[in-house]
């Protein structure tokens, strides 16, 4: 027996909740299977009205607005084609792609009354049945007439679906959204906050207050910087808004110059820095190019945070723990063979007594610095990332910061690494303030950084907060001379990880 699939077309342009909930009254009142939702290219029948906002944008609207409705499916076939967009050629290829099961196109009862004027309508009605949505003042009553039309001159199959009247309509959304008026509930607040950041619909609004979270006015809640000064800058000079559309752009187009139809492929710590670029790489290239990796040594006794950010995002993730090939390394290096000439270079080492086919031995063997432990799990990470992403033609992120890029908190060509690097202008200050603007989760957000390495987080490692070094960074001024000596030669020590490598130039 086959199954029941609904059809919903339309330009979502943008999609919102009426969309959702009348899509979801049909697949339970008509005891559907599952529901295709088919965002349109070029409709013919709207080539004269507003511009049709950029498919992609839509195509990542909807992907919001139904991440978390398994019963709903979306297919890009009428965005990749070329031209205007016809129904008959839409469902002309589903019957290809469904050969026995029973499709259903779902349609508004004023968009019935016009079928007859659509290209082919005897072919869409040979293919597929209706199921009508009751729209505006019609009734059962009222569009009797023309369901009988339909009948008798093309043996339609047409069903009629009661249910709630939706007074919202895209139209009245984008009216809203241009005249600075807050959308409320009529669109989800994930989609609304995609508006937002790319500016869409030649207007901003503001607002979204009821489902925002305010960090500030919760009592264990602390806002993320204390410091006058800091506050200062951020408040005069940083735009997150504005930093947020900039950052989409420039991801799309860079993996258009650099990797057209290629997955992001993310190392997903569970900290500000892999979240945020996790979810900036989901609104620029939609849920189904991003993929997140978790990589523990071993154990890692906050892996269900990066369980959490990749279940938010609603996108796929991978778990490959790296504990025996960080072993493998070490005991290689353990077990070298090391020939030491006497006026060869000074070597670490230390005399061990180990076993050797059967009988204990005395050797040299390489000291284990706490460098060397504390860097070969970043740098099999990114090597596990590598090989990941040439599964798949992937690109991979860089996570790095430029707070911890301006002191060289990073491992060079391990976590230091990487194809892209969204957040190399920003600082943990400013991507934290950028995480509360987009409504990222707080504990994601505001999580304590650390290596995940040493048990110590960032700032003890360092030896000074974030806070000083960020305003250090962007103001100039750090009030402690002795913090300020610390991070000068942080970076003086560090400088060398910024610049390409050095390489002899052949005159």
């Amino acid at each position: 027996m086959g199954r029941r699939i609904g059809i919903f077309g339309g330009t979502f342009d943008p999609p919102h909740t009426g969309h959702l909930e009348i899509a979801r009254e049909v697949y339970e009142k008509a005891m559907l299977d599952k529901v295709i939702f088919i965002p349109t290219g070029i409709p013919q029948y709207k080539l004269k009205e507003h511009e049709i906002t950029d498919k992609e944008d839509r195509l990542q609207m909807l992907e919001l607005l139904l991440r978390d409705e398994r019963w709903t499916e979306i297919s890009r076939m009428e965005l990749d084609r070329e031209g205007p967009s016809y129904t008959s050629d839409t469902v002309r290829e589903l019957r290809e792609m469904y050969p026995g099961d029973d499709l259903f196109l779902i349609v508004g009862s004023d968009s019935l009354k016009y079928m007859s004027e659509w290209h082919e309508p005897e072919v869409i009605f040979s293919i597929v049945g209706v199921i009508v949505i009751l729209r505006d003042d019609d009734t059962r009553d009222s569009i009797q007439e023309v369901v009988r039309a339909y009948k008798t001159r093309y043996n339609a199959q047409i069903g009629v679906v009661d249910g709630d009247k939706y007074d919202i309509s895209s139209t009245m959304l984008r009216e809203k959204i241009a005249s600075g008026e807050d959308p409320g509930t009529l669109l989800p607040e994930r989609v609304a906050w995609y508006v937002r950041g790319r500016g869409l619909y030649a207007g901003m609004f503001s607002g979204l207050a009821s489902g925002r979270l305010s960090y500030a006015a919760a009592d264990d809640q602390q806002p993320a910087v204390y410091n006058s000064r800091l506050e200062y800058y951020l408040k005069n000079n940083f735009d997150p808004e504005r930093v947020l559309g900039e950052l989409i752009n420039w991801i799309r187009r860079w993996f258009d110059e650099n990797g057209r139809g290629c997955t992001a492929v993310i190392g997903l710590s569970g900290g500000k820095d892999s979240t945020m670029v996790a979810t900036l790489c989901q609104m620029a290239l939609g849920r189904n190019r991003v993929l997140g990796v978790l990589m523990p040594d071993h154990s890692q006794s906050d892996i269900s945070v990066s369980q959490a950010v990749a279940q938010w995002l609603g996108i796929s993730y991978v778990t490959v723990n790296i504990g025996d090939a960080t072993d493998a390394v070490r005991s290689c290096i353990h077990e070298a063979e090391i020939i030491a000439d006497p006026d060869g270079a000074e070597l670490n080492t230390e005399m061990i007594v180990a076993p050797k086919n059967g009988r204990l031995i005395s050797r040299n063997s390489f000291v284990e610095s706490g460098q060397m432990l504390l860097n070969i799990p970043p740098r099999i990470r990114m090597t596990t990332l590598y090989a990941i992403a040439q599964t798949m033609n992937g690109r991979v992120s860089n996570n790095c910061n430029r707070s911890e890029n301006y002191v060289g908190y990073s491992t060079l060509y391990g976590d230091a690494a990487g194809d892209f690097s969204p957040l190399h202008n920003l600082t943990v200050t400013e991507i934290i303030r950028l995480g509360e603007y987009m409504d990222i989760p707080y504990e994601f957000i505001h999580k304590a950084p650390s290596d995940g390495l040493s048990g110590k987080t960032d700032e003890d490692a360092l030896g000074f907060t974030y806070e000083a070094l960020d305003t250090y960074i962007l103001t100039g001024v750090c009030d402690d001379p002795g913090v300020k000596e610390l991070i000068d030669k942080r970076h003086r020590a560090n400088e060398f990880k910024l610049r390409p490598m050095a390489r002899f130039e052949l005159k």
